[in-house]
């Protein structure tokens, strides 16, 4: 059995279990008119989020009642997910805020959680990186191991008890990386370690340029393990350009409100020498069915693509309109490339 099909095994039987306890749950589930927006859900930006409120007051509600299991069978595996979401949301503002209450709810959180009715890897993952902000802000293991543990289903009480006395490593165990921004600090996916902060940073910077045109909101930024082969062809010196890459970032977007459609990537990527960025750059340029750019500025380049997902679909955007792109990203290359006050 491959991986794949694993993993996929997983959430189906979450799946099944849910479906039996909606035969028998005890009541309306609290938070059945919750549920937050995909863009709420990452770590590489705060996003706010009118959701905490309601979620936030019922889990400082649910560790005061006495019948905690009662009102863990009312939820939902939605309801589970939109808690695991404000877990990770409570990460992010512990690390931003150097709060350790936050660290502190987003362990109040998992002790929600009903591990068979959801991919129970999940909790591991949440609970790992609410350890790693809890060391960070300074909230004490015991604080969490006479609170949140003995609150919890056995199976998620032991997920939160290993975690917390865990010394995790965030980068080597999740691939995930801390990064200090200009708006407080974020976690990004970046699990080969060779791109530098700054190159992090660009992405983020990327995002919010393309945000700013009005066209599309971005799905996902962080680390690309390549610069895809099909975007560049394979000429001789963009193969070896490719293979000395030293880092390389994407960021993903669609048009605003459509999913799954039509898509912007940019990807800006470190190479080896002045001479292999613009080889990527040029690869980028050439003539073909998809809009493209391919921008190169000392040893950076950007390949900016728009395509649809739609087999027959044309791009919303020609070789006109992703001009537009050019000049913002050139600009935010040289940005980094020269910054100010270099010679």
């Amino acid at each position: 059995m491959n991986d794949d099909v694993f993993l996929g095994m997983e959430l189906a039987v979450a799946r099944v279990a849910d479906e039996l306890h909606r035969v028998t749950a005890a009541g309306p589930s609290p938070l059945r008119d919750t549920e937050y927006p995909d863009a709420a859900d990452v770590l590489w930006r705060w996003v706010d989020a009118q959701e905490d409120a309601a979620v936030w007051a019922f889990v400082r509600a649910y560790t005061t009642v006495a019948d905690r299991a009662r009102v863990r069978e009312s939820l939902t595996m939605d309801d589970f997910y939109t808690i695991m979401t404000f877990a990770r949301r409570c990460v992010l503002a512990a690390l931003r805020n150097e709060d350790p209450g936050a660290a502190e709810a987003a362990f109040d959180a998992l002790s929600v959680i009903d591990v068979e009715r959801v991919d129970w890897r999940d909790v591991v993952v949440v609970a790992s990186l609410a350890s790693y902000a809890a060391r960070r802000v300074g909230l004490e293991p015991d604080e969490v191991l006479v609170g949140a543990v003995p609150r919890a289903q056995q199976a998620v009480g032991d997920i939160i008890a290993r975690a917390v006395m865990d010394d995790v490593d965030i980068h080597a165990d999740w691939g995930y990386r801390e990064l200090r921004t200009a708006a407080g600090p974020v976690l990004l996916e970046s699990d080969s370690g060779l791109e530098s902060d700054d190159l992090l940073n660009l992405a983020l910077r990327v995002a919010d340029l393309i945000e700013d045109d009005g066209t599309y909101e971005v799905t996902d930024a962080g680390v690309a393990h390549e610069l895809p082969a099909v975007w560049l062809g394979n000429a001789p010196d963009t193969v070896e350009a490719r293979r000395k890459l030293r880092g390389c970032v994407k960021v993903h977007a669609e048009p605003v409100g459509v999913r799954f459609r039509d898509f912007l990537l940019v990807f800006v990527a470190d190479a080896a020498e002045d001479a292999h960025a613009e080889a990527v750059a040029a690869a980028a340029r050439h003539d073909g069915a998809t809009p493209q750019l391919g921008i190169a500025v000392g040893s950076r380049c950007a390949v900016a693509v728009a395509s649809s997902a739609v087999v027959g679909q044309p791009s919303i955007e020609d070789a006109r309109s992703m001009a537009r792109f050019e000049e913002p990203l050139r600009s935010l290359l040289a940005a980094v490339v020269n910054p100010p006050g270099d010679g």
